[in-house]
């Protein structure tokens, strides 16, 4: 069964690694149709940190990032993200949206009016075909989902290999995105520019003063901290980027 026709999915530990995992994600021979699966998984990694306890994270978190990024890049910018001149479904909602609030299209996602109202739409195109497709591509093995659910629950196995290679699957991941959105839009010059709406590191140094005075270790790995220590060690920059601080 295609990826994208699943309703529900358990995960399952690759016997053969997370290496093999993303090499099979990001191989030229790996089937892609739309950017979705691109765009979802930029969503996980620079959410990752703000998944719960039971490792679970919430549709809305991710299907705001996929909003963004596809406002970003379909309306602001006006690639197209599927190939052959077709509109996928999430840009239709986009430009439904655009349309019924009268948006000019150079304005930045975080101004536009309703945006709770867009993110939903996403969210319901997203659940219907966007998650089961990532899952199909992986094996199963980064999530369980279920359309009854209104998150996603990482699998432990790949949020501990997330944690140490997460930089580097992104710039894979951008990467690959990149390619195949030169192909869908050929003369479109360097799209790796476009990509960077969401992972761009900020300024952490605001913090060091309020982790001086509460903690003298990192909550990660237990070492001390030192006179040169980094702040984003501490303080990861998704939380910033994902508001989550």
């Amino acid at each position: 069964m295609a990826g994208y026709i699943l309703k529900n999915g358990i995960y399952q530990t690759p016997d053969s690694g997370f290496d093999r995992v993303f090499d099979l994600i990001f191989s030229p021979q790996s089937k892609t149709t739309t950017s979705y699966k691109f765009v979802l998984l930029s969503a996980i990694l620079n959410n990752i940190f703000n998944a719960d306890d039971q490792l679970r994270l919430p549709l809305r978190t991710i299907f705001h990032h996929f909003a963004e990024a596809f406002w970003n890049l379909s309306i602001r910018q006006g690639l197209s993200q599927i190939g052959s001149g077709r509109q996928t479904a999430i840009r239709k909602a986009l430009e439904d949206h655009r349309d019924k609030y009268d948006i000019a299209r150079d304005v930045a996602f975080e101004n536009i009016p309703r945006k709770d109202e867009v993110v939903q739409q996403v969210l319901k195109k997203g659940r219907r075909y966007v998650l089961g497709a990532l899952f199909g591509d992986s094996d199963g093995s980064l999530y369980s989902f279920s359309s009854d659910w209104d998150y996603i629950q990482l699998n432990p196995d790949f949020y501990d290999y997330a944690r140490y290679h997460r930089l580097a699957i992104i710039d894979r991941n951008n990467y690959t995105w990149a390619r195949y959105l030169e192909a869908a839009n050929p003369g479109c010059g360097q799209i790796l520019t476009y990509l960077d709406f969401a992972n761009k590191r900020q300024n952490l140094s605001i913090y060091r003063s309020v982790l001086q005075e509460y903690r003298d270790t990192c909550f990660y790995c237990g070492a001390s901290r030192t006179r040169t220590w980094e702040v984003d060690h501490f303080v990861p920059c998704p939380f910033v980027i994902a508001n989550g601080l």
